[in-house]
């Protein structure tokens, strides 16, 4: 360990690991550290066993919760803006790769003792009981100001600075009453307290903006967006990216404690009687705790229920906002809750946060108003604990400490600590722009499609709205066109009436192609075969199925395979042999949704039998290869179909072929050439997509792709 470092960085929590992959894809040389032997520090995701331990003290939690490692409980819950900075940092290192997103099912607001939606389309706008029918015309006005608001153009300024006007000021001018400001500041513009009131109302106006086009990126229930397998992946995958450009890593070193010369200035850090040397350290509070100081505390309960949060409209992830007058606080309170729909508890779990800034040192009593909102819960935990932000001048000694993460339920706090802390550390802003109105599409398009349909039901928002997000990436929702109608079109929308309805929505799974509903053949052009028997006959034969990786290990005798078993609904396990080795890291193989080719007869591979074979797709030169991922509401065993969701439910898919009939009629060599992927990474054949129950198959990131 004795070498020098431009940067050694302590911890890893996600705003070290993102300044980590900052700092090496900027070339520079990065050593991170961390005293625990696993990723995340104190935004770490546990199972159930680590949970267990953590606040109960012993391993053994109760059989009917389920498997622990189905768990994923984020010690940090938050949700992502689906517009905001830590989507363009994100998109800006191609992190994206590393990580699948599922939108987040609905936003909610605690006013007058209930829970509201914060509307999220016209319709729902026109009927919240939110506003009335007055207020909701005077809230018009207001909102189609905040739309039209560009700094750079006075123009739209109305004659104010928002730089020296109070947000209180500038609300007067539309005369709204108090709830709609508590609204507006706290369920839209995510205040956390009401001292905004009194500050410039350029940043509610801003975070007002940032609600609005977050909520239009995917037309979803909410503007957040979600991790598979909760907020543990994140430190993870910024790891992943410091490492490609260099970085070291090393967990479980004890100690680790920074060094000093005679100026004050960090010369290294020590950690097992080693010292590797460097000119800047980077660090969370507690590896300098005589640098930071105490800001506050966070009270928090995470609790585990079999049923979403109610009068939620069944919400399988959802965050409630309890603005601070709603219950004589100082500050706001939060629910989060996410479910098994995002992969971080097993089939019909739910794992719901209560957080507050504490002020007082009973968390039980201090958080029963949003407790009382869960319903019954399964087990509560709760815990307390101190925020910190640093007091050092990092230009005299180097030191760059991140500030403790607050109780809110989204990352916006979050990222600007980083954004800051990377400018102090390199002199330099970083650049995000980037076009999001492509790359946010293809994030969460890749998220929609992995998780199925719906919302409500843990399934996201379907794939049919890819190309409306992608057409209209500017497009506003409800806020600048709230009360278009005329009044007394508007009192009949309000009261239940059709003849006012916007034109309904996009279907939540819509074919891509006329053709895929009109004929079940391929375009002559695109066949091979005869007409009667087309290359759509001949997909038909194959029995391909969704499957999942129990384990995967290295084949003992052959360099270049894994080993897989792999459930695809028999009743024992298969064993396949890929040739994975160089393309796939074996731990991205454990426990994940595969494409399986189930009747290719058995083959012996270097000693092991291999009962199948997993359906990947590559690109020209055969450099690159990535695995069909079918959606993760997708069951193992299931059939997989080419066409859209219409076709297979008006005609049924006939029996596969045997494994003698695809070898004598070379079935499979006839169907592969005509496999591909598309712009979007979805799998097709001709004008057919390859689908499953809960929507398309695709791969991550490989675009008009062969498939094999």
């Amino acid at each position: 360990m004795d070498e020098e470092y431009d940067v050694i960085v302590l911890g890893t929590g996600l705003k070290e690991c993102i300044l980590s992959g900052l700092l090496s894809v900027d070339g520079l040389k990065v050593l991170h550290m961390d005293r625990n032997d696993y990723y995340g520090g104190e935004s770490t995701s546990l199972n159930l066993i680590q949970l267990w331990k953590r606040f109960r003290g012993n391993d053994k939690p109760p059989a009917h919760l389920g498997s622990s490692r189905d768990y994923n409980v984020d010690m940090i819950p938050k949700f992502m803006m689906a517009n905001g900075t830590l989507v363009r940092v994100l998109i800006h290192t191609d992190v994206t790769k590393y990580l699948y997103f599922k939108a987040v099912d609905g936003s909610f607001v605690y006013n007058k003792g209930k829970i509201h939606k914060v509307p999220a389309t016209d319709m729902e706008a026109l009927k919240s009981p939110l506003m009335g029918i007055f207020e909701k015309r005077r809230a018009r006005k207001f909102f189609i100001y905040v739309q039209d608001y560009d700094e750079k153009d006075p123009k739209t300024h109305d004659g104010m600075d928002l730089t020296r006007v109070t947000t209180r000021e500038l609300i007067a001018k539309y005369g709204l009453d108090d709830n709609t400001v508590d609204f507006i500041g706290h369920a839209l513009a995510l205040q956390r307290d009401d001292r905004y009131l009194n500050e410039p109302a350029l940043d509610t106006v801003k975070r007002m903006k940032l609600y609005a086009e977050s909520l239009a990126r995917f037309q979803g229930g909410s503007p957040y967006i979600y991790p598979l397998y909760g907020l543990g992946e994140l430190p993870q995958a910024f790891a992943r990216l410091s490492a490609v450009y260099g970085g070291t890593y090393m967990l479980n070193k004890p100690e680790c404690k920074v060094e000093f010369n005679e100026e004050g200035k960090v010369v290294g850090v020590t950690s097992e009687g080693e010292t590797a040397k460097c000119k800047k350290v980077v660090c969370d509070p507690s590896y300098l705790q005589n640098k930071v100081r105490k800001v506050g505390k966070v009270a928090r309960a995470i609790a585990i229920m079999s049923h979403p949060i109610p009068n939620t409209n069944d919400s399988h992830s959802v965050q409630v906002i309890l603005p601070q007058k709603q219950l004589g606080r100082q500050s706001d309170m939060y629910l989060f809750c996410c479910s098994y729909s995002h992969n971080v508890a097993p089939k019909g779990k739910f794992i719901a946060f209560v957080s507050t800034d504490a002020e007082t040192d009973n968390p039980e009593s201090e958080l029963k108003p949003g407790i009382d909102l869960l319903g019954p819960v399964d087990e509560i935990f709760f815990d307390i604990y101190d925020r910190y932000e640093p007091v050092n001048e990092p230009t005299l000694d180097n030191c760059f400490i991140s500030t403790s993460y607050d109780a809110t339920t989204h990352f916006e706090s979050t990222v600007v600590d980083v954004l800051n802390m990377y400018t102090l550390i390199t002199g330099k802003v970083l650049d995000l722009s980037v076009d999001l109105s492509a790359a946010t599409a293809n994030l969460l398009f890749k998220a929609k499609t992995l998780t199925g349909t719906g919302t409500g039901t843990g399934g996201g928002v379907g794939v049919g709205h890819l190309q409306f997000l992608c057409s209209s990436p500017h497009h506003l929702p409800w806020l600048p066109r709230l009360l278009a109608f005329q009044h007394h079109r508007n009192h009949d929308a309000i009261t239940g009436s059709t003849s006012t309805r916007p034109p309904p929505r996009m279907p939540l799974r819509r074919p891509f192609s006329s053709s895929s509903t009109e004929s079940p053949e391929l375009s002559s052009s695109s066949s091979s075969s005869s007409s009667s028997f087309s290359i759509k006959d001949a997909a038909d034969m194959l029995d391909i199925r969704v499957g999942r990786i129990l384990k995967a290990w290295r084949h003992e005798e052959a360099d270049s395979l894994y080993v897989e078993e792999v459930d695809v609904g028999e009743a024992e396990p298969r064993i396949i042999c890929s040739g994975l080795v160089n393309y796939i890291p074996l731990h991205h193989l454990q426990d994940i949704k595969v494409v399986v080719l189930a009747n290719l007869k058995p083959r012996n591979m270097r000693g092991v039998k291999s009962s199948g074979m997993l359906m990947a797709a590559s690109d020209a030169s055969h450099d690159n290869v990535e695995l069909l991922l079918p959606p993760q509401d997708s069951i193992p065993g299931e059939r997989i179909w080419f066409g859209s969701q219409l076709n297979q439910e008006n005609q049924t898919l006939p029996s596969p072929a045997t494994p003698n009939q695809i070898q004598k009629k070379k079935v499979w060599e006839l169907v592969q050439p005509h496999l591909k992927t598309n712009d979007s990474c979805i799998v097709i054949l001709g004008d057919h997509v390859m689908q499953t129950s809960a929507g398309a198959v695709l791969c991550r990131s490989l675009k008009n792709a062969n498939v094999s």
